[in-house]
């Protein structure tokens, strides 16, 4: 059996596709009015459902702090 096959006989997939169709077809597949409504649902939840990584203060690169002055040029010459 290929991997197509397993994903489409999925018992949860099957499901998730049931319930995105009746929400769909309650709104007359409109992408905008459907959008509208998971945002709504979104709001009322209270729940935070997406956290973003917070961006790097001006100076500082990615996740890691800033080495203090002359430890990154220092590793970078001798290698320590």
């Amino acid at each position: 059996m290929c991997n197509e096959e397993l994903w489409n006989e999925d018992l949860i997939v099957a499901e998730l596709r049931q319930i995105r169709e009746e929400h769909a077809a309650q709104f007359n597949y409109d992408i905008s009015a459907i959008v509208h409504s998971l945002q709504q649902e979104d709001a009322q939840s209270g729940c935070q459902l997406v956290s973003f990584a917070r961006q790097p203060k001006d100076g500082q690169f990615g996740l890691w702090p800033n080495p203090p002055p002359g430890q990154l040029e220092t590793h970078l010459t001798t290698g320590t």
